[in-house]
């Protein structure tokens, strides 16, 4: 059974560094993504898990200034299809500090973080829309999905469970059964938003996917390189294998 928590020596590492928030005007918008993912061309080795301790810079994690909607940064951990068909394939979880008029909710605005959980790509469900699991904080958090022996995918933070779907839940139905990754994601609503900034860079910690009946595994990232987009404000660095840090600087 894949164990429902992650490292605990990540709770006692330091807090981020208080630093000054970069966000910038509000421009282009769109989805601006870093991210880095841990995927198998075998089904027999599907990933059915993914782990991680999170820390947002508190100062540096912010909307673009001017925004009436659709604004924010987020960070998650999720599954996804390995090939994406139109990038709405997705079961995920994590941290959002976002300005939309849609999303009352989940979207609080600037300084008012809040945890979050989405599914989709299929049926009537389509794009996932998050959906607001309170209040957060930028401190230390460990986010993880499983699949169980319960043949349910589970969504947790800090070892509580917040939601629980089936295995082929109507909305991931049209993909779940193929091969499937694990992403660690940092994602902006628009170009002006920020991830955090050089002196307090908002980063996962012990990263790990997790293979149905076997465990947690190291995915063993090359240090130095990160998956994304090419991005010319935004800055990601993979240290010891299993730690993801990211920040802009406009």
């Amino acid at each position: 059974m894949l164990a429902a928590v992650v490292l605990g020596a990540a709770l006692l590492l330091p807090s981020a560094s208080v630093a000054t928030a970069v966000e910038a005007a509000c421009s282009t918008g769109g989805w601006f993504f870093t991210y880095q993912d841990a995927s198998t061309s075998n089904i027999s080795a599907n990933r059915t898990g993914v782990s991680a301790s999170l820390q947002v810079n508190g100062e540096g994690f912010r909307p673009c200034t001017g925004a009436s909607t659709n604004a924010g940064p987020s960070a998650w951990v999720a599954i996804v299809p390995k090939v994406y068909v139109d990038g709405t394939q997705i079961i995920q979880i994590g941290i959002t500090e976002c300005i939309n008029i849609l999303l009352p909710g989940v979207c609080g605005g600037n300084g008012n973080p809040h945890f979050f959980w989405a599914k989709g790509g299929c049926g009537a469900t389509g794009s996932p829309t998050p959906m607001d699991l309170g209040p957060a904080d930028t401190l230390l958090h460990d986010y993880v999905i499983y699949l169980d022996y319960d043949n349910y995918w589970h969504f947790l933070i800090d070892g509580v469970q917040r939601a629980a779907i089936p295995y082929n839940d109507g909305s991931i139905n049209c993909w779940v059964d193929g091969l499937r990754k694990a992403e660690w994601a940092f994602e902006r609503h628009n170009i002006g938003d920020s991830s955090g900034d050089p002196s307090g860079v908002s980063k996962f910690y012990y990263m790990k996917y997790g293979r149905y009946g076997l465990g947690w595994f190291d995915p063993m990232f090359t240090n130095g390189w990160c998956q994304y987009p090419y991005i010319e404000d935004e800055v990601c660095t993979i240290t010891n294998g299993h730690h993801f840090e990211n920040y802009t600087t406009h």
